[in-house]
């Protein structure tokens, strides 16, 4: 049994972020010891996040609060966070010699817009332990300057590379020079008895449609406009940004758990999120996809993967109860399209730390 780091957003109160994590965590505690680095860094856009918060009405507040309480909590009984808290890169070399092996990733832990160019998510600090990426990403297919100098810098030292997006693997073997897999993310190393079961999901035999969007726009407004006719259940929306969809019954206050028992007992899915997509897939549910206005590459990937690639309701398509029937995925198909993907990475994860 080894003792791993693992350098990922656990404590961002993000249903995607604290959930691949958890995946990591589960999937490794079977045969290792498993902690996380608490390293800081000053997320970009910090300051206009508290003014919108100040924008807030009280009860948006309290929901707000609500959300990190029980964020918190589930990190407290499921994630185990190291004591010593990384402040940027200046504190790295108090854990260089901590661990067995450490872990970079899952998430966007090479986009440096999000992280503010903390390197410490390329383990540049680790000198004379193994160093393994598990489905990291840049988010992007643009990768910018420092993300280049950092990657050619840092990630020859690796023992193991997998990223979670197939441009990102064509870059770094193309420029780099770099042996490259892709993987799953770590949600996927998860099977959905096993999500279930952790989780204590009970069916409630609720009938509605969920809507969690990261973007409002005239798209998802026709589709909703079409599923209400072709669907006689109510809707349920959650906003995963800023903008809000007008109209519709918003929940609000919930935690990991809250988002995983939403998906699970949701009749149908309608979202332009990864990991909402990547939960009703993992749940069996039927699902529509539609385009993010700029972000698509990671929900393009999965789609691809799971032979799904033309099923993303376009920003310009004429939206029609023909076209939602022609582009609803069926998850249990898509979750088989992945099966030997998700076998290929507990392999790779095995392989690399022994």
């Amino acid at each position: 049994m080894k003792k791993i780091g693992i350098a990922t957003f656990c404590k961002a109160n993000n249903y995607g972020a604290v959930l691949q994590a958890y995946g990591l965590s589960q999937y490794l505690k079977k045969e290792n010891e498993v902690e996380f680095l608490d390293i800081e860094f000053n997320p970009k856009g910090k300051k206009s996040q508290e003014e919108n918060m100040k924008k807030n009405s009280i009860f948006q507040k309290i929901n707000g609060k609500i959300k990190k309480i029980k964020f918190e909590q589930f990190r407290k009984e499921n994630l185990i966070i190291s004591d010593e808290t990384i402040h940027g890169d200046k504190d790295c070399n108090k854990i260089q010699d901590k661990y067995d092996c450490y872990i970079v990733g899952s998430d966007q832990v090479w986009n440096t817009d999000i992280t503010n160019k903390t390197r410490a998510f390329f383990l540049d600090f680790v000198i004379n332990k193994p160093k393994i990426a598990y489905a990291a990403s840049y988010g992007r297919e643009n990768i910018n300057e420092t993300e280049k100098k950092w990657s050619e810098e840092y990630l020859n030292s690796f023992k193991a590379i997998s990223v979670r997006e197939k441009q990102s693997a064509t870059y770094l073997k193309q420029q780099l020079n770099l042996n490259v897999n892709v993987v799953c993310d770590p949600v996927f190393l998860l099977d959905k008895d096993e999500w279930i079961n952790k989780n204590n999901l009970k069916n409630k035999n609720k009938s509605y449609i969920l809507v969690y969007y990261m973007e409002s726009n005239s798209t998802l407004e026709s589709i909703i406009s079409n599923v209400k006719k072709m669907y006689n259940c109510p809707i349920i929306a959650i906003k995963g940004g800023i903008q809000e969809l007008k109209g519709f019954k918003h929940v609000e206050g919930m935690g990991p758990k809250d988002f995983l028992d939403i998906v699970y007992n949701a009749k149908l899915v309608i979202t332009n999120s990864f990991h909402a997509l990547a939960f009703s897939i993992i749940f069996n549910k039927k699902v529509i996809v539609f385009e993010h206005s700029k972000w698509n590459l990671r929900i393009s990937n999965l789609l691809e993967l799971t032979d799904n690639n033309e099923k993303i309701v376009k920003l310009k398509d004429n939206v029609n109860e023909k076209l939602l029937n022609e582009k609803t995925i069926y998850g249990e198909k898509a979750y088989n399209e992945l099966a030997s993907l998700i076998e290929e990475s507990k392999q790779f994860l095995k392989e690399s730390i022994n």
